[in-house]
This record gives structure tokens, C-alpha cells and sequence, in this order.
């Protein structure tokens, strides 16, 4: 077992399993308007740090937001499992839209109208593997996933970059309850990410409903061994 500090703070545990802070490239997926990708700059502020949304309007603010800072690339696409073009249903409350449909379960476990879809639009969609070999980046070192039920196809989309572990770190929000259609399970994940020698670190942030339900957590995944 490696020696190593632990943090009950998602955040500052990447920090702590970073070794290296030179030359990282960090991808925040699902960026909306911009927060988590501030919050990495804060953590690694000489990092190459690229912000992907797919929904024009929170982009717009993401742009805003992050347009003065050096080393940050914007793009207003979806990852996906295929390059192309899907249907994004954009719901009430912005940071629920999603790739996938809502479920009909989900006003039971988030409350009332959140996920009610007011209009669909489309986005173009990449995969992680052909944007790298594109844009010639070898590896990624934080790979921030919150996608609203689609991060598996994502992972799907990135298989060549998990099959030779050019991926150091995955951390990604998972929902365990059903609030979209066709979303995956917790074990799917687990499941996809072990046939490339990842692992759940740890897991962080519960979110508990009403009802006293688990509803998602999120997960920092590392390579087996690391």
C-alpha cells in the first residue's frame, strides 16, 4: 500500500495525489458556467485546463468567466460515445440538463419539476479519443466528468486513452437512483472501468434525499497500483 495523505475534501485529495504539478492537463466535462473549472485553476494554476458545455446559455457565462485566464480552452460540445450530432433535452433547472431523458421517477427523488425537459436542441457530440488524437494531447491527468446520467457513454469514448492509461485520475459524479433514461448503474461503471485496471480511491459528497435515499456521490477513480 502507498504511503499517502487523505483528505475528506474531493478537491484537496486530487491535490494530495498529484506528484507532479508540472505539465498537467485537466479536463472539466459538464463545465456549466465555470465553478469547478475556477476552483481547478485555484488548486493548479500552471495546469492546461480545457472546459467543455454543451449548452450555449451556460456557456456563454463559462466563456465569460474564464476568458481572461491563461492556459484554458473553451468548447461548446457534448463528449459522447460517437463523433456527430444528438438530441439535448434542456430541463428547468439548467445543471440537470442532459444527453439523456428524464426519467419519470425522477421528480420522486429530486423534487418537483427540476428535470421537467422545456425544450430539446441539438449539440454536436466527439469522443474523448478522436478530441485527443485531434488536438494531440497524450494524456490526461484529471478527468472531471458531470454529465447528468451520460458519463458512461463518455467513458465509451474514451476507451483507447483508459486502454493504454493515459487517463491518471477520473472524478466524476454518480447518480445510484433513476433520474434519467438509460442512464448506467454504479456496477456498469465499476464494471467498464475494471476492464481497464481502474479502481474507486474514494468516494465523496452523498447527496441523501427527503426520502433519506443515497442519490449520487461522487468518485475519484485511480489506475490499479497507483
Amino acid at each position: 500500500m502507498h504511503n499517502r495523505e487523505y483528505s475528506s475534501d474531493a478537491f484537496n485529495q486530487q491535490k494530495l495525489l498529484i506528484r507532479n504539478e508540472e505539465n498537467l492537463t485537466i479536463f472539466d466535462v459538464g463545465a456549466c458556467i465555470g465553478e469547478i473549472s475556477l476552483k481547478y485553476r485555484s488548486l493548479f494554476p500552471e495546469s492546461e485546463l480545457y472546459a467543455f458545455e454543451p449548452y450555449y446559455d451556460s456557456f456563454i457565462i463559462l466563456e465569460q468567466r474564464l476568458i481572461s485566464l491563461r492556459k484554458v480552452h473553451m468548447y461548446n460540445f457534448a463528449f459522447s460515445n460517437v463523433n456527430g450530432k444528438s438530441q439535448f433535452n434542456c430541463n428547468k433547472f439548467p445543471p440537470t440538463n442532459s444527453l439523456l431523458e428524464s426519467s419519470l421517477k425522477a421528480d420522486h427523488y429530486w423534487g418537483e419539476e427540476l428535470l421537467d425537459t422545456i425544450k430539446l436542441t441539438n449539440v454536436e457530440t466527439k469522443t474523448i479519443d478522436d478530441f485527443c488524437y485531434q488536438k494531440s494531447i497524450n494524456k490526461i491527468d484529471i478527468l472531471k466528468l458531470d454529465t447528468q446520467g451520460s458519463e458512461y457513454m463518455i467513458l465509451e469514448g474514451a476507451r483507447s486513452m483508459l486502454k493504454n492509461n493515459l487517463i491518471s485520475m477520473i472524478y466524476m459524479e454518480v447518480i445510484l437512483v433513476e433520474t434519467y433514461k438509460n442512464q448506467k448503474l454504479l456496477s456498469e461503471i465499476t464494471d467498464f472501468l475494471d476492464q481497464f485496471n481502474y479502481r474507486i480511491f474514494n468516494i465523496y459528497n452523498p447527496r441523501i434525499s427527503e426520502n433519506r435515499e443515497l442519490n449520487q456521490v461522487d468518485i475519484i477513480f485511480l489506475p490499479k497500483g497507483a
